[in-house]
């Protein structure tokens, strides 16, 4: 009896063994048959795109894509009308290459019927001319996954008649299913890819609508360079920048401080990328026709930076719209305004004299030499006084009292001194007025002649006295003699 239960449990187990093994062979059969058609799938897959890559390279003769298409309808994008083309010929106009019904050289997918419509004119002022769809329906063969047909199409310029049925007159391909970058007819070209259309130099991730990634060691010069050739005096800029407000259809005035344009640099801190610095062009006033003021602000960090890694530092150095120039501030109110210390190892010159500085001195260097006389005479009519800028003339109101001189004053004894120029006292004004400026830098040299007309005027005194000290001893000395000579007579007598 126990020899009989353990016959009947093997015979069970073989019998389960066996359906197992069944199964497990179903399931790879199954297994294979899947990945057999998956492989075909991708197969025909990538000879679409080879066939549509074919369709392309033959389309975009011009006279290969007339011959095949000429006198097609060309139906507007959404009426759903389309003609129907039987093959596509070479270049000569009269030779096919490949029409509906042909097989590619796999055998694996068949043409099944071309569509040419969606017509979209370029210009409404010319509504001959346009792009339009060749689109390309393909029979897979075979038992592969998914649908059994695939829609391609190819890009097309086209030209057609202006009326119904919109008969083709001439084209060329511009554009494949798999072509990003389209070209017009005017030769100008346009990105078409991803829903951002974000395009990628050096990076397959690109994050912002131009974007370049430069790494060493992938050889080759990997810098933008932009270059220009023209013999024109006015050349078009290289890197132009704009800036309006509302929408490009209803782009609306600018305003004040409203950033046009800036070039920004950021640095990896170990953890973000921090802005290091930046140049920015931003709107300086009132926008009015034909007149939109800017000032360029450049931005850096400290070292230790008190700002968080979006914001753009401290503006160093500020070009405003009527070309005065700060740097450490922002406002200037002279041409050149300057914040704090200034250190320089050359010269200082201001208009044709040298106001301070380390200056080329070497007679061997210069010409026309001639004696600077003014001195004492002149310096005595100069009268130092405090005032305050009034803000006409274009100079800023002054916010404190200043020192100096008063150039009418000056012209009295040293007109040498006073330079003319004219200026408008006024904006509004319509004629300039004629205003007198004082050579400040030349008082140095004013000093230096009468400090030795001083010295000379006490040099010749010093010498007289010294003479009237002379001839007072001589006298003293031959009264003295007299009245020694009077004692002996005197002597003699007694």
């Amino acid at each position: 009896m126990q020899s009989n239960k353990s016959a009947g449990f093997s015979i069970l187990n073989l019998m389960v063994s066996i359906t197992i093994i069944f199964v497990i062979l179903g399931s790879l059969t199954t297994i294979q048959n899947q990945t057999s058609q998956y492989a075909l799938n991708n197969q025909q897959e990538r000879d679409s795109a080879l066939l549509v890559a074919e369709f392309f390279s033959n389309l975009k003769d011009t006279t290969s894509c007339t011959s095949s298409l000429v006198n097609q309808s060309v139906d507007n994008q959404g009426t759903g009308n389309y003609s129907h083309p039987n093959q596509i010929l070479k270049s000569d106009g009269v030779t096919p290459v490949i029409g509906v019904g042909q097989s590619d050289p796999s055998g694996r997918i068949q043409i099944q019927r071309l569509d040419l419509g969606d017509f979209v004119v370029d210009d409404v002022a010319i509504p001959t001319t346009g792009k339009a769809k060749l689109k390309i329906l393909i029979g897979k063969r075979g038992t592969p996954l998914g649908p059994q047909t695939i829609m391609r199409e190819v890009l097309l310029q086209v030209n057609r008649v202006n009326s119904p049925p919109y008969n083709l007159t001439s084209c060329y391909a511009i554009g494949g299913q798999q072509e990003l970058w389209t070209k017009n007819t005017d030769g100008s070209i346009f990105y078409r890819g991803g829903s951002k259309g974000y395009v990628g130099l050096g990076t397959t991730n690109p994050t912002t609508l131009f974007h370049i990634v430069r790494q060493t060691g992938n050889g080759g010069d990997q810098s933008v360079a932009l270059e220009q050739y023209n013999n024109d005096d006015d050349q078009n800029p290289l890197l132009a920048g704009y800036r309006a407000r509302g929408t490009r259809t209803t782009p609306l005035p600018v305003q004040p401080d409203d950033e046009i344009f800036t070039f920004k640099s950021l640095g990896w801190d170990g953890t973000q990328w921090v802005n290091a610095a930046q140049i920015s062009f931003r709107v300086d006033g009132p926008v009015a026709i034909n007149q939109v003021p800017t000032r360029i602000d450049f931005h850096t960090l400290p070292p230790l930076s008190c700002c968080s890694s979006g914001l753009p530092g401290f503006v160093r150095m500020t070009i405003k719209s009527d070309g005065k120039v700060g740097i450490g501030t922002s406002t200037p109110t002279e041409t050149l305004d300057v914040a704090g210390n200034i250190q320089a190892s050359g010269c200082l010159r201001t208009g044709a004299a040298t106001a301070a500085g380390v200056c080329v001195s070497d007679k061997r260097l210069k010409a026309d030499i001639r004696p600077f006389l003014l001195g004492l005479d002149a310096l005595m009519g100069f009268k130092p006084a405090t005032f305050k800028y009034n803000g006409l003339g274009g100079h800023s109101r002054s916010k404190k009292s200043e020192l100096g001189l008063i150039a009418q004053d000056v012209e009295k004894t040293a007109p040498e001194l006073v330079i003319k120029t004219k200026l408008k006292l006024h904006p509004e004004d319509n004629t300039e007025t004629e205003v007198k400026l004082v050579n400040y830098s030349a008082l140095i040299y004013v000093a230096i002649n009468s400090i030795k007309e001083l010295y000379q005027r006490w040099s010749n005194d010093s010498q007289l006295k010294d003479e009237e000290l002379i001839s007072l001893e001589k006298e003293y000395q031959e009264v003295r003699d007299q009245i020694a000579e009077l004692r002996d007579r005197m002597k003699e007598t007694n």
